[in-house]
């Protein structure tokens, strides 16, 4: 599953090729991209929080609370 829980199509293609394009169609529309600065900040928190655990011989760590996005 793709962002948003949506079904990803058959990706075709080369992945670097594909987030180019995808990288250059959203500067030159101004469209927010499939995945934004909002979700790598979550995608960080969950691998320190990973780290930490296993830094703790695999303690259970809560994650910390998202935050929310602004409007």
């Amino acid at each position: 599953r793709g962002p948003a829980g949506r079904r990803l199509a058959g990706a075709t293609g080369e992945p670097l090729q594909r987030e180019l394009e995808h990288f250059v169609a959203g500067v030159t529309t101004r469209a927010t991209p499939e995945t934004d600065g909002h979700h790598g900040a979550a995608i960080v928190r969950l691998l320190a929080t990973a780290d930490e655990s296993m830094r703790q011989g695999g303690a259970r760590i809560s994650l910390p609370t998202s935050r929310k996005r602004s409007s």
